[in-house]
């Protein structure tokens, strides 16, 4: 005879079982859903635009949210192009451009729909009492999103959702910047950067300046792992001449990340003891900077103030934020690189109307202290209109 235990043990099994059949079953309805993947002809000549459109009807009037993902190819594996496009409550579109040196022949599209939208997730890996913390998005088109982001016990936040094409610089800042110490080591996650189960998939072909003929459909087999990871370009070989990197330009390209990255500042070098004959590096700058104010409160020693168009300029020491009092205490002879940013300088959060001043020490170069991780390059949506631009031949 089966006691009141036993038979609750039976029912919660049932019920676990029931439970998974039922999610199965859902899944597998899902996959069978179909994708709407068209475009309007199947022969074009280069310099023509191709309009893709995706539909999952299913989808219609409700507010799923998607990623198509495309991978295009031509048949002989010589050009191939990835892209991603949201897909909102059941629909998405997008023109690709052929250029007018792209390669006849024909073509295939393979598409496939992900559950996710956009998304970022992050942790923040070492101590952190604040509640929340600051950050900036600089886009391609140099728009810049800003604002604060909750932090749990754990150290976990979510970023909002953002729908921006192509790459964007992210920096992440504390709420409450700490003189001289970085607490804020940052690691992100994106589900549409990793590997996916995909819902549904398509495969349809189009030729470009010739006919569609069965030979090439039958033996083109597509590459089953090209959605795992997102490449940064489709060049099969490319051979590059370029003359020899100055010492700076070696150290600033190892040193440098996020908004401090490019050639678009001044950069002074301290490599071969430029500085080595100041007592503060704030003296050397005085007069070497156009616009830059430096001015030193002569009732005391160390008080300076500077100003770039009437408005404070932001100090960074090996990218964290520190105060002026700092870097008038940092031996001059110990600083590798200085790199100066006119205002507004976009990466704080809130400020930079006065510029900035990053500080790069020599022992950044030697590998000294730990390099925390707070600025990062993350890839959105592709344009809506995209260019199919082939590989580069040699």
């Amino acid at each position: 005879m089966t006691g009141p235990s036993q038979w609750m043990e039976n029912f919660t099994h049932k019920k676990a079982l029931l439970f998974y059949l039922f999610n199965f079953c859902a899944l597998l309805l899902l996959a069978q859903q179909p994708m709407e993947i068209k475009i309007e002809k199947t022969q074009f000549h280069p310099g023509d635009s191709i309009r893709l459109t995706c539909h999952i009807p299913q989808w219609d009037g409700t507010q799923r949210l998607g990623t198509l993902n495309l991978f295009v190819e031509d048949v002989a594996h010589q050009n191939s192009w990835r892209l991603r496009y949201p897909v909102v409550e059941g629909y998405t579109e997008a023109i690709l451009k052929l250029p007018n040196i792209i390669p006849e022949g024909v073509y295939a599209i393979s598409a496939q729909l992900q559950t996710v939208f956009f998304q970022l997730n992050g942790s923040i890996q070492t101590k952190y009492k604040e509640d929340s913390i600051r950050y900036t998005l600089l886009l391609d088109n140099r728009a810049s999103i800003s604002g604060l982001l909750a932090v749990s016990e754990t150290g976990q936040f979510r970023m909002p959702r953002h729908v921006f094409s192509g790459s964007a610089s992210l920096f992440f800042s504390p709420l409450v910047p700490v003189k001289s110490k970085n607490t804020l080591d940052i690691k992100i996650t994106t589900p549409l950067d990793s590997s996916f189960q995909s819902l549904s998939d398509t495969l349809l072909y189009f030729s470009i300046g010739k006919l569609i003929e069965a030979a090439d459909t039958i033996s083109y087999v597509p590459d089953g792992s090209f959605f795992n990871l997102y490449p940064q370009s489709t060049l099969k070989e490319l051979i590059v001449t370029a003359k020899a990197k100055t010492p700076i330009k070696k150290f600033d390209e190892a040193n440098t990340s996020g908004f401090f990255r490019g050639d678009n500042q001044q950069t002074f070098s301290g490599l071969d003891g430029e500085f080595s004959g100041f007592i503060t590096i704030l003296d050397y700058l005085q007069g070497r900077v156009a616009g830059l104010v430096v001015t030193k409160d002569s009732e005391s020693f160390d008080g300076y103030s500077v100003n770039w168009r009437n408005e404070p300029t932001a100090f960074f020491l090996d990218e964290i934020p520190v105060d002026v009092q700092t870097i008038y205490s940092f031996p001059p002879n110990e600083i590798a690189m200085i790199k100066i940013f006119r205002p507004p300088f976009l990466g704080l959060a809130f400020g930079g109307s006065g510029g900035a001043i990053s500080i790069y020490s020599k022992r950044a170069a030697l590998g000294g202290g730990s390099r925390v991780k707070n600025h990062f390059i993350i890839r959105g949506f592709s344009p809506t209109k995209s260019v199919l631009l082939p590989a580069l031949k040699k």
